[in-house]
């Protein structure tokens, strides 16, 4: 089927149904599945020429979405009350992991502080990168800035650059996220750009040490707040730049608690 659909949206889409709201029967989407049916969700009722293909065909058969013909010449695609209660119970599913996160984050940080070190969580640096495969029309690699954002970022409390140790801390609740941030090397080049160790942070036992990469090193928690170190990570020569000195500045970190007693 071929042409011009419509997009709509069998509820409100702000609001679920009672009825659909206290129902846990949801649909046994795939990540594909998923993307799709939020971005039919996105759309509202604008539409668009669009070619329906496998994954409109799966969403049809769970019934989460259905085509109708209308007067017009064109079909309209309609998620369903099935389609609604699976898309909220992804998005709650996405916020208590995120949560999950949120809190490891919080109690490594801490640990850190009460290690002497002053901590950052979340915050955004930037690398100037050069591009292994763009040149300058002079011939040079070409330059750009690439942003990344540490879960946890740390240093000494000192004022020698040479003794700051800044250390990265990546956060890490689930196989899944670590095994999709291992297939990234890229981001790990990055981290090797603003700290001189790079450590993997995660619950026992979710992580063996044969598959860490070689240069990392893992934390794990033991306990609610309670850290092992399991492996230590290869010390990276590197030194902060100035413009990575302007991100902690601009967002100040936490001290720990008896700093400068």
């Amino acid at each position: 089927m071929t042409g011009d659909i419509g997009l709509d949206v069998a509820a409100d889409p702000g609001v679920l149904s009672a009825a659909s709201a206290a129902d846990p029967v949801v649909a046994p989407l795939n990540r594909h599945q998923v993307k799709r049916l939020r971005f039919y969700f996105q759309q509202g009722r604008h539409s668009l020429s669009y070619t329906p293909d496998s994954i409109d065909l799966d969403l049809i058969a769970l019934k989460t979405i259905v085509l109708e013909a209308t007067g017009s010449g064109y079909t309209k695609i309609k998620i369903t009350e099935l389609g609604l209660a699976t898309l909220h119970q992804r998005r709650q599913n996405d916020l208590s992991v995120r949560q999950v996160h949120h809190d490891l984050g919080g109690r490594v940080a801490e640990y850190l502080r009460e290690q002497g070190r002053i901590t950052w969580e979340n915050i955004q640096f930037k690398n100037l990168m050069a591009s292994e495969d763009l040149k300058t029309s002079g011939g040079e690699p070409y330059q750009f800035w690439k942003h990344v954002r540490p879960d946890v970022f740390s240093i000494a409390p000192t004022l020698d650059m040479k003794t700051a140790n800044p250390c990265v801390h990546e956060v890490k609740v689930s196989r899944a996220d670590f095994l999709s941030d291992k297939a990234k090397p890229e981001k790990r080049q990055a981290y090797a750009m603003l700290a001189q160790a790079v450590y993997y942070v995660a619950p026992e036992g979710m992580i063996q040490l044969h598959e860490l990469p070689k240069e990392v090193g893992l934390l794990v928690e033991v306990k609610a707040g309670q850290f092992t170190l399991v492996k230590r990570a290869r010390k990276n020569k590197m030194t902060l730049q100035p413009h990575h000195f302007l991100n902690l500045i601009v967002k100040p970190g936490q001290y720990p608690e008896n700093y400068g007693i």
